[in-house]
C-alpha cells in the first residue's frame, strides 16, 4: 500500500501543469503557479465533459423501435 501511495501521490505532482486551479472560497490562490498541491490537482481532473466550444466527435446510436409482436414460440395457449 505504501509504494501504491507513493505511485498516485508522484502522478499527481507530476500532472500538475495539466490541470488549472479549482480553489475553495476559502483557499488561499497560490503564489507561484504550476505548485499545485495534490488535493488541488485532484480536484480540477474531477471536471466531466469536453471542454466548452469543442464539438462531439461521435454522434450517439439511434435504433429503431420497432414493434414487438408475439409469435407462435411465445404463445403458450
Amino acid at each position: 500500500w505504501t509504494w501504491l501511495i507513493l505511485t498516485a501521490h508522484t502522478q499527481l505532482r507530476l500532472a500538475r501543469h495539466l490541470t488549472e486551479d479549482l480553489r475553495r472560497p476559502w483557499e488561499k490562490p497560490v503564489t507561484r503557479p504550476g505548485r499545485l498541491t495534490p488535493a488541488r490537482v485532484r480536484r480540477g481532473f474531477r471536471r466531466p465533459g469536453r471542454p466548452p466550444g469543442s464539438t462531439n466527435a461521435h454522434r450517439a446510436p439511434r435504433h429503431d423501435p420497432g414493434k414487438n409482436t408475439k409469435t407462435d414460440t411465445t404463445v403458450k395457449g
